[in-house]
């Protein structure tokens, strides 16, 4: 699995605070969290991981793996909370309160779209049927009230003969 975002990019976030205590794979190590918690709530509507990072998801991974690097530095104990913390993470994903950005994105909200614009396809549309292009055989009205289409019935005596 590609990460989302570099250590690099995470650090560039906390610039204003010392981490150079923290090595790159301790700052890998909270991108790995924050990835597996991306892809936790975003699996319900897409394909995860991303082979091609959508630009929001990388912000929301940078954002995220910040906190929980500033956690790790500076609020090992509920004495040091801090909501310019907190706030790393409660933008994206507050659960307390079902709010943020990935509740929004699950929420049809706000689009996942790719670098190009394109929205990002959801888990739903991949999922492809060899029979969507016929109307249902059965009915709402009755169990027994079936009608299959002709020319469904001729595609399925054309497979046959050509099998």
């Amino acid at each position: 699995m590609a990460d989302y975002c570099t250590a690099t990019e995470v650090r560039d976030v906390v610039s204003g605070v010392l981490i150079a205590k923290m090595s790159d794979a301790e700052v890998v190590l909270k991108i790995g969290y924050a990835q597996s918690i991306i892809n936790a709530y975003l699996s319900s509507k897409y394909t995860v991981p991303f082979t091609s990072v959508p630009p929001l998801v990388k912000t929301i991974c940078i954002d995220m793996s910040a906190y929980y690097v500033l956690r790790t530095l500076f609020t090992r104990d509920s004495i040091n909370r801090s909501a310019y913390i907190d706030d790393f993470l409660l933008d994206h994903l507050d659960r307390k309160n079902k709010t943020g950005t990935i509740y929004d994105i699950l929420e049809g909200l706000v689009p996942l779209v790719d670098s190009d614009g394109a929205e990002v396809a959801t888990s739903s549309d991949l999922i492809d049927s060899n029979i969507k292009d016929y109307p249902p055989i059965f009915d709402v009205d009755d169990d027994l009230n079936q009608a299959i289409p002709q020319d469904r019935l001729d595609d399925i005596e054309d497979a046959r003969d050509d099998g």
